[in-house]
């Protein structure tokens, strides 16, 4: 019994890769819908992801977009036969009359997902600093810092379907720069199923108050583009 399970563990850990996106499958990318659990007043988050060619690489193009279909984030990382690596990721921030600003990354630690996991102790990093300057504070800045470190086995549900899944303990630090230096920790938790991805995350903001978002919906950015034009009233 204890070969068993040893054998179990080393063989999921041996394909990580099909617990990643299935960018294979996607033509013109796919839109992932998340929805809230156990909290109704979080809003409902959208991840439109596509994969590219750049010469003899692998590009994952993943853009955020709020519960308004307003684009927050976008990022582009390198995917490769060890995991994947983040080359940049930008910030969309709007002012009062809704003019955007694209707010560029500097990036510290680029490992996003592995593929591989050699050692149960092995963490992986990645690290994120983005210019916030302010007129009393030119020199502002914000870094995040998120560390994921593989859990074992697991299992989720997806359209009433169950997903094998492999699970990764989370630890991020914000840490601001712009009075001071203050810094917020947060842990949590993500399910990335096979031949599915990310279907299911949890952070803890504080001992009050849970961030928890599981997959709902899968579909095209037309369909997308429809339920903004829904949403929009046309």
């Amino acid at each position: 019994m204890i070969l068993f399970i040893s054998a179990c563990q080393i063989d999921s850990k041996n394909y990580l890769p099909e617990y990643y996106y299935p960018m294979e499958k996607w033509g013109e990318g796919m839109v992932y819908e998340y929805h809230p659990v156990n909290n109704d007043q979080l809003p409902v988050e959208y991840w439109y992801f596509r994969k590219m060619r750049k010469e003899e690489n692998t590009i994952l193009t993943g853009q955020y977009y709020d519960h308004t279909f307003r684009p927050r984030q976008i990022f582009n990382a390198e995917v490769t036969n060890e995991g994947v690596f983040i080359k940049d990721y930008i910030l969309y921030e709007f002012d009062s009359l809704g003019n955007v600003n694209q707010n560029a990354a500097e990036i510290l630690a680029n490992v996003s997902f592995p593929f591989q996991i050699n050692d149960e102790a092995e963490v992986f990093s990645s690290k994120l600093k983005w210019k916030m300057p302010t007129e009393e504070y030119p020199n502002g800045h914000l870094e995040l810092s998120r560390d994921r470190k593989f859990i074992g086995d697991a299992a989720y549900s997806f359209k009433n379907k169950s997903y094998d899944c492999v699970e990764f303990q989370i630890n991020e630090l914000m840490s601001d720069f712009n009075d001071g230096h203050l810094e917020k920790k947060y842990f949590g938790t993500e399910l990335f199923a096979k031949k599915l991805g990310l279907i299911y995350y949890r952070k803890e903001i504080d001992k009050n108050f849970v961030e928890e978002y599981e997959l709902r919906d899968t579909f095209s950015m037309l369909k997308f583009e429809e339920k903004f034009k829904q949403y929009i009233g046309e």
